[in-house]
């Protein structure tokens, strides 16, 4: 992957760090947003804490947005943000990366889904139809995190539930959930 990466100019990856990646097209219910975020904690954490022990992570995000789909517009330009800004800083260097692979094809995916360690697939519960790239990870031995929705619950249904990193809410959870759910909660009550 890394070789290729260099060799048809897009960004490069360290080979040596966790590949931890999520690949989709770029959509709200998908949550890339959600997951960016969780690299803006890490990115914190080590900032406060320079001797916090992280193994060395590059988070590979790739996806395509609907040319009329202003906020996965604007979630692409965040994820590059993001990556430009750890780039930057001298005091994470060699500890996490961000990289956003776009145009994401069948070309590309021969070699990142391969040398993908970690694969997110944390869509919202009842939202996606099956979403079957998760096998093509699972199937070249990516560990999977993700929710219950999609082909994560038939995954987990073949080759047990232990053999996936599985959270969240269900299908019906989330259903029931939407006359009291309110994610600016989280913003207010959640410094971090």
């Amino acid at each position: 992957l890394a070789g290729w990466l260099r060799a048809t100019g897009r960004p490069s990856v360290d080979p040596d760090t966790i590949i931890d990646c999520q690949v989709k097209r770029i959509h709200e219910y998908k949550r890339q947003l959600l997951n960016a975020l969780r690299v803006v904690v890490l990115y914190n954490r080590l900032r406060e804490n320079p001797r916090l022990d992280a193994i060395p992570r590059t988070f590979v995000f790739a996806g395509k947005a609907a040319p009329a789909y202003q906020l996965a517009k604007l979630i692409i330009k965040f994820v590059n943000d993001i990556a430009a800004a750890i780039d930057r800083d001298p005091a994470v260097h060699g500890r996490i990366r961000v990289v956003f692979l776009p145009e994401y094809c069948v070309s590309l995916a021969e070699r990142l889904i391969p040398a993908s360690d970690v694969s997110n697939q944390i869509s919202t519960a009842g939202f996606e139809a099956s979403g079957t790239s998760n096998m093509k990870f699972m199937m070249n031995g990516a560990l999977t995190i993700g929710t219950r929705d999609g082909a994560n619950i038939e995954m987990a249904r073949e080759a047990g539930e232990e053999n996936l990193f599985l959270f969240g809410m269900t299908a019906a959870e989330v259903e029931q959930s939407r006359p009291w759910y309110n994610p600016q909660w989280h913003y207010e009550a959640e410094a971090e």
